[in-house]
């Protein structure tokens, strides 16, 4: 689907699943991980949900690597190393995010119609691509010039 190496399925225990690679899945597992209204537990099965599930004919939602503790553990494990592109994430709690995806989506919006003359709610995207153009925004971007005058 996409002209590169970005990954699109992970293994677990020998079992292989799809990820949901656009860049929305991953905006949304962002939300859920910020959320102050979920438990732990809800938390874990929401990402995994978000990132693995697949909706079948029916409109359900199947495919989900949580059949064991042990099977959700790593399917978060994977999911983190996703949406951290690749790299071990650093600890949620011990670290000052760089941006908030959500809250400052109008900015990142901006920035790739400015700096690339991309309609992103318009354009398939895998999630990270969406970040590789994030980080390359320019000095000029809408983005840059709001982090300024925050």
């Amino acid at each position: 689907m996409y002209d590169n190496d970005y990954p699109e399925e992970a293994e677990i225990f020998g079992k292989i699943y799809k990820i949901n690679t656009d860049y929305r899945y991953g905006l949304a597992a962002f939300e859920v991980i910020d959320s102050n209204e979920l438990n732990d537990t809800t938390r874990a099965i929401a990402v995994a949900v978000i990132l693995f599930g697949q909706e079948n004919e029916d409109g359900e939602i199947e495919n989900v690597p949580d059949e064991t503790p042990e099977m959700l553990e790593k399917a978060l494990e994977i999911a983190g190393r996703f949406l951290c592109c690749g790299q071990e994430p650093k600890g949620a709690k011990l670290s000052k995010k760089d941006m908030d995806f959500n809250y400052d989506r109008k900015y990142i919006k901006d920035s790739f119609m400015s700096d690339y003359q991309i309609d992103i709610d318009r354009k398939q995207m895998h999630w990270w691509e969406y970040c590789d153009f994030i980080a390359g925004f320019t000095d000029n971007s809408i983005l840059s010039k709001n982090e300024i005058l925050i």
